[in-house]
């Protein structure tokens, strides 16, 4: 579960970073991304299958932690952190873009988790 929902994470942060300054970094960031582009749905298919074969009594509880620590890996929204590593050319997306991302990224898998309440996930954590 976290695997799957960390992995998505780690995407979109490095979606950010392939624009960087720093070539070296950049070039980093784009192989990696492309390595995940080739087995990021195979997680989501896994998590989707898992979760409908769980029946742990919390596994809804369990989601939600796994959701809150994936998003808390995508920077924080308006921070003079994320605002300097934007200025300085370090990352090329805002962290509230990168969450954005996420959550649409991430809505389909919630859907097919039988978890439409939760839709959209930006409501949780962009307001």
């Amino acid at each position: 579960l976290a695997h799957a929902l960390n992995d998505r994470a780690g995407y979109h942060v490095l979606t950010g970073l392939t624009g960087s300054k720093v070539s070296a970094y950049a070039r980093l960031a784009a192989e990696i991304v492309a390595d995940e582009e080739s087995h990021g749905e195979t997680g989501a298919a896994a998590l989707v299958e898992y979760y409908e074969s769980c029946d742990h009594p919390k596994k809804r509880d369990k989601l939600l932690i796994h959701l809150d620590a994936a998003v808390r890996c995508l920077g924080k929204p308006n921070s003079k952190n994320d605002a300097e590593a934007i200025k300085t050319g370090l990352k090329t997306k805002p962290a509230a873009q990168i969450i954005g991302e996420y959550c649409d990224a991430v809505d389909p898998i919630l859907e097919s988790l039988g978890c439409a309440d939760l839709l959209p996930l930006s409501g949780r954590y962009l307001q």
